[in-house]
């Protein structure tokens, strides 16, 4: 997990949003989509080297597998310094401060 969430477990402040950004290696975004197309969200590749998005009203959901500026894709390494919390009662691993 990133963004807004991220923030709020390396911070404790938190800001409302209505999207959830995921950061997954790229080898695992077409299963993502799958699971949130099979879910009723409409998916698509937003940007081809680093970004998909999926919706369904009022939800957004950012795939993302990439930086926007081209230059480093998503590895392991995120989600090995990456920390542990629950979101919705799941167990998810929270993106670093920094890689």
């Amino acid at each position: 997990m990133a963004g807004a969430y991220a923030i709020y477990e390396h911070t404790g402040i938190y800001r409302q949003t209505k999207d959830l950004d995921i950061f997954l290696q790229p080898e695992y975004i077409i299963a993502a989509a799958r699971v949130l197309s099979e879910a009723g969200f409409k998916t698509r590749l937003e940007q081809s080297h680093w970004l998909a998005k999926a919706k369904r009203d009022p939800f957004f959901v950012d795939l993302i597998y990439g930086m926007g500026n081209g230059l480093a894709l998503i590895d392991p390494d995120w989600h090995a310094h990456g920390s542990n919390a629950v979101l919705a009662a799941t167990p998810v691993r929270v993106a670093p401060p920094r890689n």
